[in-house]
């Protein structure tokens, strides 16, 4: 057992030094995780992309994967079998990048300013968390599911528009509807597959948080079951994936009920806890934003710099019912803290 071990990790560094990257000035260390315990470092280009293939045995090998910008640690799913090996591949600078970033999904990512200047979906002032340098095109609808992407023929739309990246959030439709698990699968994985074949790059966004809790104020995440879907479709596909279920469940916990009213369209004078008052908007898609891939955050705009923004949202929102009791009565914060609490030094403290 040990040879063994000692043989692959001689292949693996084998399989590093063949890669052949030059090092400049600029080139960086950053740690590739490979596997659960399969770790090696990697000399790279700073600001250069790179694509991976992978192997079993130094022969035969896959076609290269998405384009990514390596960062300090890097999951990356060796291929089954005894031996897994991973050639990295130079591709452009990002000094020649300008994204052009297409959101695709539900009515709680998508343009709600059609239905109502009260209704707005997270990916609705998306573009206003990136500079001038990324272009942002949200496609996301009312009613779409993975069922409906295929048949709205959201596919000729993205034939139309060449994307360099596609984000993409499914699974409200699907437990409304009743999708069983195998359907919603096998439709992710095609609609991965279909954004690779025109070039682009697919980031998959577990479904955000329904704002609902028990009598005891503790949140139920009634999209957890989705949430295994898309994250079994990620490691399944090598897909980079940002879990904001995770992340907005873990808000609406550290929240509560109460609290967390100003997230809601309708606070809790309605029954609709999906959708976003315009300060929900902004605070969800900051998550989304802070959990995006490293060849995204080259084009972030600092939360710090957009918090005048959030803080006019919420006096916007104030005039309609959502916000109807002050803030500081909901939480104790005043209006000024409740942003300096959500994103310390333009990060967001979550677990």
């Amino acid at each position: 057992m040990l040879k063994q071990l000692t043989n692959r990790w001689w292949l693996l560094a084998l399989c590093v030094s063949l890669i052949g990257v030059s090092h400049k000035s600029s080139a960086q260390v950053v740690t590739f995780q490979a596997g659960k315990d399969t770790f090696f470092t990697r000399s790279v280009e700073e600001d250069r992309t790179y694509r991976a293939r992978f192997s079993t045995d130094l022969s035969n090998w896959s076609e290269a994967g998405d384009l990514f910008l390596p960062s300090e640690h890097i999951p990356l799913e060796l291929p089954a079998g005894d031996q897994g090996f991973v050639d990295l591949i130079p591709d452009m600078s990002m000094d020649e990048f300008e994204p052009r970033v297409v959101l695709l999904g539900d009515s709680t990512m998508a343009d709600l300013s059609f239905l109502s200047i009260q209704y707005h979906g997270w990916g609705q002032h998306f573009k206003n968390l990136f500079d001038d340098r990324a272009t942002i095109v949200n496609l996301a609808e009312p009613g779409m599911g993975t069922v409906q992407y295929f048949a709205r023929n959201k596919t000729d739309s993205l034939n139309l528009i060449k994307p360099d990246i596609v984000i993409l959030q499914f699974g409200h439709i699907e437990q409304k509807e009743g999708t069983s698990t195998e359907v919603f699968e096998s439709n992710l994985a095609k609609i991965v597959d279909e954004i690779r074949g025109i070039n682009a790059i697919p980031i998959l966004v577990t479904p955000v948080a329904i704002r609902i809790f028990d009598p005891s104020d503790n949140h139920i995440n009634d999209l957890s079951g989705k949430r295994d879907s898309l994250l079994k479709i990620a490691r399944m596909k090598n897909t980079q994936i940002v879990d904001l279920n995770k992340d907005s469940a873990a808000l609406y916990d550290r929240l509560g009920d109460r609290a967390s009213t100003f997230m809601s369209v309708c606070g809790n004078e309605c029954d609709d806890r999906s959708h976003f008052s315009l300060t929900g908007s902004y605070v969800i898609a900051a998550l989304v934003a802070e959990k995006l891939p490293a060849i995204l955050q080259t084009f972030r705009t600092p939360l710090s710099e957009l918090i005048p923004t959030i803080e006019a949202a919420f006096e916007n929102d104030r005039r309609f019912s959502s916000l109807s009791i002050p803030f500081v009565e909901l939480t104790g914060f005043q209006d000024n803290q409740i942003w300096e609490w959500l994103f310390p030094e333009g990060t967001l403290p979550l677990p």
